[in-house]
């Protein structure tokens, strides 16, 4: 049976963590061998970091979302409902001192963080001047860190492939050999063609694939070269449809071969073989 590497998760939120026992067990039946826990701010990123100190097969990310650009020093308790901090108390009160925060985190627990991020760009939510220049530093700082330490980036992006590409275009990432992946991969073959040819960017695959109405997305798979695709599940969201159908409603690893055999079926592949390869693919992101 092929292994499967879940490159982007949030296993610390809540509706994992109550089950979180029973959860790890089904990856261990789907033979998930390693999972890349993703920070998406200070306290989940820490609590993402926590899951990569307690099991030796995860790992993690520190970073900002784009959406929580606004949120820094802010404790929402309801959304920080991560377990063991919810008596923490938020360090970072503005940018400058959260991306120091990071710098601090990952220097002293290096051999647990395997990039930074999710970073990016997020006009779904909200499309507002004020949001897309505060995203915009917190994306090059991001970027600053990857070439620092050297380790791969993970880009959020949502109702902003412009600004995304704009980006990406005046940031010298070959130059600074910058590497990373296009999370949660929902664009054409035109986008995916761009950031794996003049980047070297991984596409990240996961259930949305799985989803009626999704032709785009399924053709720039079927374009794109197999050593550019890396699957993930962005759990506990976008469970895959037939899992959705099965009555799961909160999404994991362990719900990823779903993935894999359609990204074979795409790309006319035997299923252990494109599994074997989106599994080294994903280990040689994140130098795993």
């Amino acid at each position: 049976m092929y292994s499967i590497i879940d490159t982007h998760t949030h296993c610390y939120f809540p509706s994992i963590e109550k089950d979180q026992e029973n959860i790890f067990k089904k990856c261990d039946e789907a033979n998930v061998k390693y999972q890349v826990q993703i920070g998406c701010d200070e306290i989940s990123s820490l609590a993402a970091l926590e899951l990569a100190k307690k099991y030796n097969n995860h790992f993690a990310t520190i970073g900002l979302h784009p959406c929580d650009v606004k949120n820094i020093g802010v404790k929402n308790e309801e959304y920080h409902r991560y377990a063991g901090f919810e008596k923490y108390n938020i360090q970072a009160k503005n940018m400058d001192e959260l991306f120091r925060f990071f710098e601090i985190t990952f220097e002293s627990n290096s051999k647990n963080i395997v990039g930074f991020g999710e970073t990016g760009f997020d006009l779904y939510h909200e499309n507002s001047t004020e949001i897309l220049e505060l995203q915009k530093d917190s994306f090059q700082r991001h970027l600053d860190l990857c070439e620092k330490y050297e380790k791969p980036i993970i880009i959020h992006t949502r109702n902003a492939r412009k600004v995304t590409l704009e980006e990406l275009s005046k940031s010298n990432l070959k130059e600074r050999g910058i590497r990373g992946v296009i999370h949660c991969f929902c664009e054409d073959p035109e986008f995916a063609k761009i950031v794996t040819e003049k980047y070297g960017f991984s596409l990240g695959i996961g259930g949305v694939l799985t989803y009626n109405n999704t032709d785009k997305i399924r053709e720039a798979v079927i374009q794109t070269p197999i050593e550019y695709l890396v699957t993930e599940t962005d759990s506990p969201f976008l469970t895959p449809r037939k899992a959705k159908n099965k009555k799961n409603k909160v999404n994991h690893p362990g719900l990823l071969p779903e993935v894999v055999e359609l990204i074979a079926e795409l790309k006319d592949m035997v299923i252990e073989e494109c599994g074997d390869i989106l599994f080294e693919n994903g280990k040689k992101l994140f130098g795993i």
